[in-house]
C-alpha cells in the first residue's frame, strides 16, 4: 500500500462510493461528513458506484474509500486502488474487503 507524500500528511482524503437512493446510504454518508468535520484536514468526496466515477476517483488519489459494494468488477477496481477500502453491505458476502 502506497504511503501518503509529506505534503498531504495533514489531509485526509476519504471517498464515499454509494447511491444516495437508499436511506441506509444517506445515513452513512451523514454520519461520516459529521465525523470528517470534526476533524481538521479532512475532506470527503461522494459519487455513485459507477464506472464512470472510477477515473476521477484515481486521479483524486484517496486515502480510503468507504463504499457500497454490490457490482463484483466495480468493487475489484476499487480493491486495485491500494487504498483502504470498507464495506458498507454485504452483498457480495465473499469479498475480502471489511465490513461495517
Amino acid at each position: 500500500m502506497a504511503h501518503p507524500s509529506p505534503h498531504r500528511l495533514s489531509n485526509r482524503r476519504v471517498a464515499l462510493v454509494m447511491g444516495q437512493d437508499l436511506a441506509y446510504n444517506r445515513e452513512v454518508m451523514r454520519g461520516v461528513q459529521a465525523y470528517a468535520h470534526s476533524k481538521a484536514g479532512w475532506v470527503i468526496r461522494d459519487g455513485p458506484l459507477a464506472r464512470h466515477v472510477l477515473k476521477p476517483l484515481r486521479e483524486w488519489k484517496p486515502d480510503g474509500v468507504i463504499a457500497h459494494l454490490y457490482d463484483r468488477k466495480i468493487a475489484a477496481e476499487l480493491i486495485a486502488l491500494g487504498v483502504p477500502l470498507v464495506n458498507t453491505t454485504n452483498t457480495l458476502s465473499d469479498l475480502d474487503v471489511p465490513l461495517v
